[in-house]
């Protein structure tokens, strides 16, 4: 083992990976590897030469090894989670990111990685729903049963249009412009579809057996909670014969014999309790606070050991912004449910969560959370769950705006670029990243950390971070190159140009974004090749901009016109309208659109 001949060949791999000769940095770090075998940092640079070739297999084995040789190491989660993502093995690149967060919380790649991979397995489940979608299922059948249609299969253009029906069903509305889908649906709808794929068959209620005790509800209604409340609660009415309970368990009611029994039930059912209550429900819809407030208390006078009673009189003082009135209500509450042995944990929840948004109210977030909590165990609600992400953003939000100092931020972008300077790219971002910790506004840390992702082979990040600069400060014309430049890396032709073209409208002469838009334009016209279009035209159907073109009436008959009627006179005029021309434009540049 020669550690100091392996560190030589390790600078020399660093050297070439900066100026973008991954494949001769590849060598280096091999050699480095061999003359001793146990540094983990050799496999993480050869890990990330492999990544910036996108030959993810190779990037992962290394990473892995990384892993194993320092497994308290976050960088080489961030490499091994990077090769799952691109190996399409989100789930896992989920898990790789996260453990990494355990031993590095702070690290923004790990951060920026979780969010990616989560973000795309939404994406693709969403797309998975499409596929489910009983239209389109009963088109595929219908193409591979009908002998009419079924040699389809074997036409490459109607196989590629299809693929990107089923990403996006609302393609369907260009694709009835082609004669081969026009065939396909007339088939389909003349054969007829299949009941349940159609989804017109729909299950009818199941019969109730319900005693004479639930044969009537009410609703306990407050600020955005609706709740059934039964006799079985707590009520302190009974009913008047048990037998007659027995009796009725013993039948089951249809369905609408139930609903006409619940209609029979007036307010004279109720107890003189929950009278009160529902008149103190009334006075809050009105905002008549006071009186609301009346109604509850004599209610609770009434029937004290009814939670719900308290819930709402809380809500009351909630909607106030009283909080600490709030809290006072809700731990009288759970005296009383503490004394009485009440083990009501549906309501208990509902307390827990009103005490849990009177922290909110007073900023105390920490306390909130802890109440939240409480109340997601007892009740798993997704309002709750919902409110809880909020406060954890407004915890977020404050202790963010508490850390900012534009004076720190500004010496830590300098220490960056340093590290920048002397290639130390992974040292570079972390303190680009403390830099917009310290100064959410510095769109050139933002710039200088995309330039750093870059050479390190994400990016993903690299994107995210130079769309941050360019939100920041629209006239920042190096950052519209260096976005330009990814989305070109990425093969995103048309959102290549549109980000060089937004940069020469702000300095024409800016030679990156002149050079850039070139190369781009040369790509779209005579790079890639038939596979690569295929492969640019399925990534930018997901694109919003695109999908809102392709459903434009006047890009939906051009492009009709064009494909039956090639020299009607209404396509070159159409062609003169700057708008609809900039629209083809981006369409062929997406590769959705082959020009020629």
């Amino acid at each position: 083992m020669d550690v100091a001949k392996a560190t030589e060949f390790k600078n020399l791999g660093n050297q070439a990976f900066t100026a973008g000769k991954f494949e001769e940095a590849i060598q280096h770090f091999t050699k480095a590897i061999e003359l001793n075998p146990n540094d983990h940092v050799f496999y993480s640079n050869r890990s990330g030469c492999f990544a910036s070739l996108k030959q993810y297999d190779k990037a992962y084995d290394d990473a892995k090894k990384c892993v194993e040789l320092k497994p308290d190491w976050g960088k080489g989660y961030a490499r091994k989670g990077l090769a799952e993502f691109y190996l399409d093995k989100l789930d896992d690149a989920i898990s790789t990111y996260e453990a990494g967060l355990k031993l590095d919380p702070a690290n923004a790649q790990l951060k920026e990685g979780l969010e990616r991979a989560k973000e795309e397995k939404e994406n693709r489940e969403e797309a998975q729903t499409n596929m489910n979608n009983p239209l389109i299922q009963n088109l595929m059948k219908s193409v591979m049963t009908n002998p009419k249609t079924r040699h389809y299969l074997n036409d490459k253009d109607f196989m590629t249009k299809l693929n990107l029906l089923q990403q996006n069903p609302n393609m369907l509305q260009f694709l009835l412009q082609d004669p081969k889908f026009q065939e396909v649906f007339g088939l389909m709808f003349s054969e007829g579809a299949p009941e349940e794929a159609a989804g017109s068959k729909m299950e009818e209620e199941a019969p109730h057996t319900h005693t004479e005790s639930h044969s009537h509800s009410h609703k306990e209604e407050h600020h955005g909670h609706t709740h059934t409340h039964s006799s079985h609660e707590h009520h302190s009415h009974t009913h008047e014969s048990h037998s007659h309970q027995q009796t009725t368990h013993s039948h089951s009611h249809t369905t609408s014999t139930r609903m006409q029994e619940e209609k029979k039930t007036s307010s004279s059912h109720l107890s003189e309790a929950d009278q009160e209550k529902a008149k103190g429900n009334e006075e809050y819809t009105k905002r008549n606070f006071d009186a609301a407030i009346q109604h509850y208390n004599r209610a609770i006078e009434l029937n004290p050991l009814e939670l719900i009673y308290y819930f709402n009189k809380a809500a009351v003082y909630q909607e106030r912004k009283e909080y600490q009135e709030v809290i006072k209500i809700v731990d009288e509450a759970f005296k009383v449910a503490e004394e009485n042995n009440i083990k009501d944990f549906a309501k208990l929840a509902k307390l827990y969560s009103r005490k849990g948004n009177a922290y909110t109210g007073l900023e105390d977030y920490d306390q909130a959370l802890f109440w939240l909590d409480k109340s997601l165990v007892e009740d798993n609600q997704q309002k709750v769950k919902d409110e809880r992400r909020r406060v954890e953003k407004l915890k977020k939000d404050r202790e963010e705006l508490a850390y900012q100092n534009p004076e720190l931020g500004e010496k830590a972008r300098e220490r960056g670029n340093e590290f920048f300077k002397n290639g130390d790219y992974p040292n570079a971002v972390k303190e680009y990243d403390e830099a917009v910790r310290r100064n959410p506004k510095d769109s050139k840390a933002f710039n200088n950390k995309a330039t750093c992702l870059t050479k390190l082979g994400d990016i993903p990040g690299a994107l995210k971070a130079v769309e941050r600069a360019v939100e920041i400060d629209p006239t920042f014309v190096k950052a519209w190159a260096k976005k330009g430049s990814i989305h070109q890396t990425l093969s995103e032709f048309h959102k290549a140009m549109e980000a060089y073209e937004k940069g020469l409208k702000i300095d024409p002469e800016n030679v990156e974004c002149k050079e850039g838009l070139s190369k781009v334009q040369f790509a779209v016209m005579y790079g890639g090749g038939q596979g690569n279009q295929e492969e640019r035209a399925k990534k930018a159907m997901a694109d919003p901009e695109i999908q809102a073109i392709l459903r434009t009436p006047e890009i939906i008959n051009l492009l009709k016109d064009m494909e039956q009627r090639p020299n009607a006179p209404e396509i070159a005029a159409a062609l003169r309208n700057p708008d609809i021309a900039k629209k083809l434009e981006k369409l062929v540049a997406a590769g959705v659109l082959k020009m020629g």
